[in-house]
């Protein structure tokens, strides 16, 4: 799941599918968690079964609170996929395909 693809000839990565998919469920297990530990009310839990749902089923997503984008940096960093240095780009990519509900 940690698994990066060097594209050829530079620093970059090429997400693969198996790296978003991988990506999607570590963050669906994220939001779940948060459900449980900080209750329904803390995180908004129609909004977050609402992300979980499209999240699972691959639909647009968007991440439109700072909470749910603090899960997505949490995940992403926990993966070695920080927001900055060589990175970057497939960070940001990662981010724009989960909310194309790639």
């Amino acid at each position: 799941m940690n698994e990066r693809t060097p594209s050829p000839g530079n620093n970059e990565y090429i997400v693969t599918q198996e790296l978003l998919d991988g990506v999607r469920q570590d963050l669906i297990g994220e939001l779940e968690h948060s459900l449980r530990f900080y209750g329904p009310d803390w995180v908004n839990k129609s909004n977050c079964e609402e992300l979980i749902g499209k999240l699972r089923n691959k639909e647009p997503a968007i991440i439109q609170s700072p909470l749910w984008g603090d899960f997505v940096d949490a995940t992403l960093h926990d993966m070695g996929i920080p927001n900055s240095g060589e990175t970057r780009d497939t960070y940001f990519e990662i981010w724009r395909r989960i909310e194309a509900g790639e």
